[in-house]
């Protein structure tokens, strides 16, 4: 049992000195490839043709997104982070509102308007609504890991923005979950 333990442990380090090589690897050539890539944009400003400079800035733009994806991915990798508590519709209501900053066409959808039924054996009240900016005011508080989580929602709006012509955001909460849902409005996919 103790030979098989110390088998397991030293495979277990092995193979986590080799991820965290990978990892190194990985960042240092993401950051190399951001040098070559400040050239060309710089080099691309100097295009007088403004079509094809747009074009241009657009494949550099998305190739300095795949380059920060990779960085911040090994970075993620290299540097556990560790989940806390935190408001989950803070970091969406924050997110879409980068995206709407820069123009995307990403919308937050307020909640669902509740509604609770106050009725009781001594009263015969109508049920009572919750409007959705009450709603919106609901810390919803989770424990994630906020940086993994807001590059995933990140990760899905752009996706939702390349193959579908908008995002819309949700949340939707109980006592025991929270999801978030981003819609697109793309061709879709067959059942194949």
């Amino acid at each position: 049992l103790r030979a098989m333990i110390a088998a397991i442990n030293a495979h277990h380090q092995a193979e986590g000195a080799s991820l965290s090589k990978r990892a190194m690897f990985l960042s240092g050539v993401s950051h190399d490839l951001g040098t070559p890539a400040a050239r060309l944009r710089l080099r691309a400003a100097l295009i007088e043709d403004s079509d094809l400079r747009q074009k241009m800035d657009a494949d550099i733009d998305r190739m300095t997104g795949m380059i920060q994806s990779v960085l911040d991915y090994t970075q993620s990798e290299m540097n556990v982070e560790k989940p806390r508590k935190m408001s989950l519709f803070s970091l969406v209501d924050a997110v879409v509102a980068d995206f709407q900053d820069a123009g995307y066409p990403v919308s937050l959808q307020e909640q669902e308007t509740k509604t609770i039924s106050t009725r009781t054996i001594f009263s015969d009240s109508k049920p009572a609504s919750l409007r959705g900016s009450l709603l919106k005011t609901n810390r919803m508080i989770v424990t994630a890991q906020p940086l993994s989580l807001q590059r995933a929602i990140i990760n899905l709006i752009d996706n939702a923005l390349k193959y579908g012509r908008r995002a819309i955001v949700s949340l939707e909460t109980s006592s025991e979950i929270a999801s978030i849902h981003i819609d697109d409005f793309g061709t879709g996919m067959s059942e194949d």
